[in-house]
């Protein structure tokens, strides 16, 4: 019998289950992975990273301010935000009311 040009008609069954297997390992594998880095081994670094931002930023303390302190600077913020004053010892800078900046800087920026 002669060898025909064309496919086999039969199924390799045994490739077949070898790509299957290959596939449902790297499937697990991939699993794992992500349990790792999420959940297991790897935590301890994240838990580093987020006690050094710990030492960066501190955390808020309830109770700090009380709310005569709170009026006390949003009055002082207010007055140095109405009020012209200089902003250095030379007199060379000078703060100008909110108010007053936005319209030099409108009446500047409309021509």
């Amino acid at each position: 019998m002669t060898k025909s040009q064309f496919e086999a008609r039969d199924a390799h069954f045994s490739k077949i289950l070898l790509a299957i297997a290959g596939l449902l390992l790297m499937l697990i594998a991939g699993v794992i992975f992500v349990k790792l880095v999420y959940n297991g081994d790897f935590k301890s670094a994240r838990e580093q990273t987020q006690a050094a931002d710990l030492k960066r930023f501190p955390q808020p303390q309830p109770g700090h301010f009380t709310a005569e302190s709170l009026l006390q600077l949003r009055a002082q913020e207010k007055t140095e935000l109405e009020s012209y004053d200089w902003s250095d010892d030379d007199h060379t800078e000078a703060k100008v009311p909110i108010e007053r900046a936005i319209e030099i800087y409108e009446a500047h920026h409309a021509q």
